[in-house]
């Protein structure tokens, strides 16, 4: 779905960079830490932790939201990927620490867990040569709730939603993005999917990007089962 690309935050991120606001960006760091497994709807019970019936875990279920949006925040795509995973409970990863090296030369480094109990900050950042880029955090505590499928209170504090620091200007400053959920992009990319094939014309997210999302994936695994750095193009095939 690549929902992640259609929300604001994001959207407004992309066009800053393009813009050349903060220069060539060389770096992505996204980490993403919390304690329970996405809450499942699904009356059979908790298939995330179920290799069975997931095809596996905290890579396929959360980590890959983070490659393309890595990609396409720095411009470029992945060619090398080095994965190492661990597990607590199930028979899925739980929790994965993921390199990305890009065709420019830029670098990506993702952590992702659902066995970290308490939560942790969390980041996503992108760093050029002229300025950086961070996005809002959910809290630690928040986080875990909205995984449960908890409702989290209302009128919680939040920082702006998304900050720019320009070496030119030498601080950091909120940069404007419409107020929306994190989950907007999942209603935007069904709306706007569901519109293109009314007109008759390609979905926005097709089978081409599907393929290159499941070509990192596969790449990662292979990285963890085999403890080295994986070529993409090793893996992706068809794919690419």
């Amino acid at each position: 779905m690549h929902n992640w690309m259609f929300n604001p935050d994001a959207q407004a991120a992309i066009a800053a960079i393009d813009a050349g606001r903060i220069g060539e960006p060389f770096l992505v760091r996204n980490e993403s830490l919390w304690g329970v497994p996405w809450a499942s709807k699904d009356p059979t019970g908790d298939w995330r932790t179920d290799r069975a019936a997931s095809g596996g875990g905290i890579i396929i279920d959360g980590a890959y939201h983070a490659f393309y949006v890595a990609e396409a925040e720095l411009r470029s795509r992945a060619v090398r990927v080095y994965a190492s995973v661990s597990s607590r409970s199930g028979s899925v990863e739980d929790t994965a620490a993921i390199v990305l090296e890009h065709a420019s030369g830029a670098t990506t480094s993702i952590q992702r867990s659902s066995a970290s109990r308490g939560g942790g900050a969390g980041a996503h950042e992108i760093h050029g040569t002229e300025g950086s880029i961070r996005f809002r955090q959910t809290e630690p505590a928040i986080l875990n709730l909205v995984m449960a499928g908890i409702s989290p209170p209302a009128g919680i504090p939040q920082t702006p939603a998304l900050e720019l620091y320009e070496t030119s200007v030498g601080d950091w400053r909120p940069l404007e993005v419409a107020a929306a959920p994190w989950w907007e992009g999942i209603r935007v990319v069904f709306r706007e999917t569901f519109d293109a094939w009314e007109a008759g014309d390609e979905a926005p997210v097709g089978l081409a990007e599907a393929g290159r999302a499941l070509a990192l994936v596969t790449a990662a695994y292979a990285s963890a089962e085999r403890h080295d750095a994986i070529e993409v193009a090793e893996v992706a095939g068809a794919r690419q």
